[in-house]
């Protein structure tokens, strides 16, 4: 009866991940929605990357402590329920605090949403199939990039007809995510409840540098505590966060800019068409990407962290021409759009690269914390960033943040490469 269940959840489990992946109809729109509907400027929208960065880490310890007491499976549901919050407020919100509340709320979510990959690992490894998991974490991704796309079409008919319906349409999915999520629950939580003396023992302090719990004679050889897996793990935390902060940069911003170019040519509601048309493209190079990389992750092994690299310099040396040459109009935006396109294509096998590598290196009990990190690490990239492009906007024009991510990208590129050398002595050993 329970592997019934667990096949059950496995088959549902994609469905809910590429629903809660991200805002679906806001994603599309979120640039114009913020400042045609809403009517907030550049450094504003840009400002809100700031909030939901920093609430990340402010909230983070707060929000393990919630996960440990509550489970991964009530973690993740009360990660979609904050999800649903932050699209209503989004929605319906007209002061700029509202705004910044449903980014206090999309940290939240953020940090919860993450243990539905512990969920599914834990359910597959009590299934021996653990080696599914690449499949099954492959198709969220589809579902999540299939659904932006459908959106991406509609979202300029929607928008025209009434500014709102595309995000009512967004906190309606939101709500049949959520009650996705109780259909799901990870088995590990089940025999916690049916054993709790086994669910305190499993709890670890390596989360919290600051807690004083003692860890067993086991836990003190474990995988991290080995000089070279520590150099590689920090070595890819380091390269997921910077990396991370510059396409999350390259796309919000290469999107408003974007908006802006095509604002002195269109009216609104064609502006919202020709990003959902941009969107749409993007979307079909990201599926394009995911199918291909697990095929040039077996061919490249190591040197792949190279070729992420250089995706994401491409994608924002497109945008930093598109700014700056003196071209016409339609160059100009075939340019941009072409680096606002490619950037969203690198971001799924940017985490699965960060993750799996990290899983390689650790053992199960201490996968939830180094996926954790590896959330945390990208939402600093984020951070870092958009608060450098905050600054930038109190002086100079929006262009200018591209050529500050432009000249952060240099030192990625110099990381990918003491990456894919650790990497390969890694192998060799």
């Amino acid at each position: 009866m329970q592997q019934d269940k667990l096949h059950t959840i496995n088959k549902i489990y994609p469905w809910f991940a590429g629903l809660t992946n991200n805002l679906v109809f806001y994603v599309v729109i979120n640039t114009v929605w913020l400042t045609n509907v809403k009517g907030f400027d550049a450094m504003q929208v840009v400002f809100l990357e700031v909030c939901v960065s920093l609430a990340v880490r402010i909230f983070l310890t707060p929000a393990l402590r919630l996960s440990e007491r509550l489970g991964n499976t009530w973690a993740m549901r009360l990660g979609a329920i904050f999800l649903l919050i932050t699209s209503l407020l989004l929605t319906f919100g007209t002061e700029y605090w509202v705004f910044m509340l449903a980014m206090l709320f999309q940290a939240l979510a953020v940090v919860l949403m993450a243990m539905r990959d512990i969920l599914i690992q834990n359910n597959l490894s009590h299934m021996h199939k653990s080696e599914d998991y690449l499949k099954i974490s492959s198709r969220s991704h589809l579902i999540y990039t299939a659904a932006t796309m459908i959106a991406s079409l509609l979202v300029g008919i929607f928008f025209a007809k009434w500014q709102y319906l595309p995000m009512v349409l967004g906190s309606v999915i939101c709500g049949i995510a959520v009650i996705m999520s109780f259909f799901i629950y990870d088995i590990e939580d089940s025999k916690a409840i049916s054993n709790p003396s086994n669910a305190t023992r499993s709890i670890k302090s390596t989360i919290d540098p600051n807690s004083t719990i003692s860890t067993s004679q086991e836990d003190s050889h474990d995988k991290l505590s080995l000089p070279h897996p520590i150099k590689l793990s920090l070595t890819v935390l380091i390269f997921s966060g910077l990396l991370y902060g510059v396409i999350h940069l390259a796309q919000n911003n290469g999107k408003l800019l974007l908006q802006y170019q095509l604002e002195t040519q269109f009216s609104v509601d064609q502006v919202v068409a020709y990003l959902g048309l941009a969107w749409f493209i993007s979307q079909v190079v990201r599926i394009i990407v995911d199918l291909v990389y697990p095929v040039l992750q077996r061919r490249l092994q190591n040197k792949v962290v190279i070729l992420l690299a250089l995706w994401g310099i491409l994608s924002v040396a497109l945008l930093l021409l598109g700014s700056f040459l003196p071209i016409d109009f339609a160059s100009r935006m075939l340019l941009m759009a072409s680096g606002f396109i490619l950037s969203p294509a690198i971001r799924d096998p940017l985490h699965i690269f960060c993750q799996t590598t990290l899983f390689k290196k650790v053992d199960k009990a201490d996968r939830k914390d180094a996926l954790v990190y590896l959330v945390v690490m990208q939402q600093a990239g984020q951070f870092l960033f958009s608060l450098v492009a905050s600054a930038i906007l109190l002086f100079l024009p929006l262009q200018y943040t591209i050529v500050a991510v432009a000249i952060a990208a240099i030192p990625v590129f110099a990381i990918a490469l003491r990456l894919s050398r650790i990497l390969r002595r890694s192998v060799e050993r």
